[in-house]
């Protein structure tokens, strides 16, 4: 009687417990599933909720724009240049000396072939070039073409043993040496030099062909960049824009 007694005033007192500890007897179950899930204690964590994540949109790439160098211009120009080969006659007198020990000499016209050549293009010094980004525009200022350096003979297109001459006085010889044929092809080379300074249509195709390879380096860059910039020819020529 008294062992029943007990179990039960032990009974009462576990149950009190609970109650006063608002626990119910579910509550305990799975509090003792949590703390001895496979022998180890486990602390789990709730999955988050997929619907809540926010992903931030990628920023757009900036674009890069490609601009021309003064430098890369310059280097185009070098490239516009025209190398012109002329197939030459350098024409000369030998005039006769005076005093006893020329007497009987006589003038001696005589004539030599030669090569020469000369480079057209523009000068880059005066070449200049300014950007307005504000207007999308390039301005470039484009001189007139010119000879490039000397107008130079080929030594290796003539012989001075090729000479054509008029025939010498056997009395008293006036030869023709080599200074006599450089002093003349040297003159000979002045008047080219004069005469393609003045040919309007080969500088005027030099500088068009300076001017194309411009436009399309501009244009290779503005198809990169995807921002066309609009050029502007500002010279004393007053080409058409």
């Amino acid at each position: 009687m008294k062992k029943n007694r007990l179990i039960l005033f032990i009974t009462t007192v576990l149950m009190s417990s609970f109650i006063f500890t608002g626990c119910s007897l579910e509550e305990i179950e799975e509090y003792c599933h949590y703390i001895f899930n496979d022998g180890e204690i486990v602390r789990e964590t709730e999955p988050e909720d997929a619907s809540e994540e926010t992903t931030e949109p990628t920023p757009e790439p900036t674009p890069i724009v490609y601009l021309p160098e003064k430098t890369d211009i310059d280097s185009i120009c070098q490239l516009a240049t025209l190398d012109c080969y002329y197939n030459c006659v350098a024409k000369s007198v030998k005039f006769g000396g005076s005093g006893l020990a020329h007497m009987g000499e006589k003038d001696r016209k005589f004539w030599i072939e030669y090569t020469a050549t000369a480079r057209v293009g523009i000068d880059v010094a005066k070449v200049k070039m300014t950007i307005d980004e504000e207007k999308k525009e390039i301005h470039i200022t484009l001189p007139s073409a010119q000879i490039i350096g000397e107008v130079n003979a080929d030594p290796n297109s003539y012989d001075i043993n090729q000479l054509i001459t008029e025939p010498d006085n056997w009395l008293n010889e006036n030869p023709i040496d080599a200074s006599d044929v450089t002093e003349s092809i040297n003159q000979s080379l002045n008047e080219l030099r004069a005469e393609i300074s003045n040919d309007t249509a080969l500088m005027e195709r030099a500088r068009n062909r300076a001017k194309d390879l411009i436009k399309n380096y501009i244009g290779e860059l503005a198809d990169l960049s995807g921002e066309p910039y609009k050029i502007v020819w500002e010279d004393a020529s007053e080409i058409e824009q």
